[in-house]
């Protein structure tokens, strides 16, 4: 799909809204052969935040990159990360703070285990991450699976949303969580992933749409799938045809200026030597969802 040159410059040195269909983000540049997931994205600051694997280990660093009249500059480490596992990061909608899922150590939760961490931003660009506590499991009768929670994202009233394992929904859950009160599991929201270890999700600043990561309906890889919210009620998943491809599809990230889907991918991207994941942008009206 873009084999010519000049598509290849059109998605290098324009806004992500010029695309009409499923594209590489920054080929080269942010999509490599290194492997990159989670894409999130400021609009007011242009600034792309997304998570590669950590060279020679089995691990996860978070990145940025800039665009400017020019083109996207080179990734570099966040200054608060490529330490410990960090991944799954999410701006809130004012671009103002980043959450993300670590396994940075903390005393008040279990080792190695998976927590919900929150940066701010200050003059000089990004505060110490803070862990999200109120979203952390108590320790005190979990085994330590369950004490993971992955791809959180802040909603425009302030409410964290993210995915755990916790128990008795061991196969997985959405939850919600506001201020200092303790998460709950959330009844309401859509959940396509079908008992499988995916659970991420997005919103749009509207409330009204969510594209979520789920089991793919062929049983093999992930999809991304849409519902709607009318009347306060989530309808059923349904799968994004125009964006899934037949290699697994997830990590959906909407733009706060509500024109962008982000999306990781693992289809072909025309590189042989690219055998992971890549990020992928498409022009969120082109994809004509009735709620967006």
């Amino acid at each position: 799909m873009y084999k010519l040159l000049l598509t290849i410059i059109i998605v290098v040195t324009t806004s992500f809204t010029a695309q009409a269909a499923p594209m590489l983000i920054a080929p080269g540049i942010v999509s490599t052969n290194d492997g990159e997931y989670s894409p999130t994205y400021d609009p007011k600051r242009e600034e792309l935040v997304f998570m590669r694997r950590t060279p020679g280990q089995f691990n996860y660093t978070l990145y940025v990159s800039r665009r400017d009249g020019t083109g996207w500059s080179t990734p570099t480490v966040l200054p608060f990360s490529g330490t410990n596992r960090d991944g799954g990061a999410a701006f809130s909608p004012d671009g103002k703070r980043l959450l993300f899922d670590s396994a940075r150590p903390d005393r008040r939760v279990a080792p190695r285990s998976i927590n919900i961490w929150r940066a701010a931003r200050n003059d000089s660009g990004w505060g110490a991450p803070e862990l999200v506590e109120s979203a952390s499991v108590n320790r005190d009768g979990e085994v330590a699976a369950g004490l993971d929670e992955f791809g959180p994202i802040e909603t425009a009233d302030g409410t964290v949303v993210f995915y755990s394992f916790r128990q008795p929904f061991r196969g997985g859950a959405p939850y919600t969580v506001s201020g200092e009160a303790q998460a709950t599991r959330s009844a309401t929201l859509p959940d396509p992933s079908a008992s499988t270890f995916v659970g991420y999700l997005t919103l749009s600043t509207s409330g009204a749409l969510a594209v979520i990561e789920g089991r793919s309906r062929q049983g093999r890889d992930t999809d991304l799938f849409y519902s709607c919210r009318i009347g306060g009620v989530w309808s059923e998943p349904l799968p994004i045809e125009a964006a899934n491809s037949t290699s697994g599809d997830g990590a959906p990230y909407l733009t706060s200026d509500g024109k962008s889907l982000l999306f990781a991918s693992g289809r072909s991207t025309g590189d042989s030597r690219a055998t992971v994941s890549s990020l992928y942008s498409v022009e969120l009206a082109t994809l004509d969802l009735p709620c967006s």
